[in-house]
C-alpha cells in the first residue's frame, strides 16, 4: 500500500509563477507554498491511497501516531519567492498551547535548493 499527496497550492504576494506551472495551480496569483504534506485546519492534505482512493490525511495520522494525536504533526512544503522572505519568530510548546489553543509550538527546518 502507499499513499500520494495530492498538493495545495498557497498564494503569496512574494510567491514565483514557477511552482503554479509545475503543479498546475488553478490560481490567479503567485504560488509561494505548496504544501506537500499538511494537517492543518483549512489546510489538510488529502491523499491518494493506492493512486486511486482519496483519502484524508487524519486516516493517514491515526494508523502511524495513534488516536491521541490531534493532527498530521509535520508540515512539508515546498517554497518558492521572487522577493525576500520576513524573519519569523514561532511560538514554542509552552506558548501555542496557552495562547494560540495549538497542541505544539513550530518548529523549522530549511533546505535551501537554490539561492541567488
Amino acid at each position: 500500500m502507499y499513499y500520494l499527496s495530492i498538493p495545495i497550492c498557497v498564494e503569496r504576494i512574494w510567491g514565483h509563477e514557477d511552482l503554479k506551472k509545475l503543479f498546475n495551480c488553478d490560481k490567479d496569483e503567485p504560488i509561494g507554498e505548496i504544501w506537500i504534506l499538511s494537517g492543518y485546519p483549512d489546510y489538510e492534505t488529502k491523499l491518494l491511497k493506492n493512486g486511486e482512493e482519496e483519502v484524508e490525511i487524519k486516516e493517514l495520522t491515526q494508523k502511524i501516531f495513534g488516536k491521541n494525536i490531534p493532527r498530521f504533526p509535520l508540515l512539508i512544503k515546498l517554497l518558492k519567492a521572487k522577493r525576500w522572505l520576513s524573519i519569523q519568530v514561532h511560538p514554542n510548546d509552552e506558548y501555542a498551547i496557552k495562547n494560540e489553543n495549538e497542541p505544539w509550538g513550530k518548529n523549522e527546518a530549511w533546505y535551501f535548493l537554490e539561492c541567488d
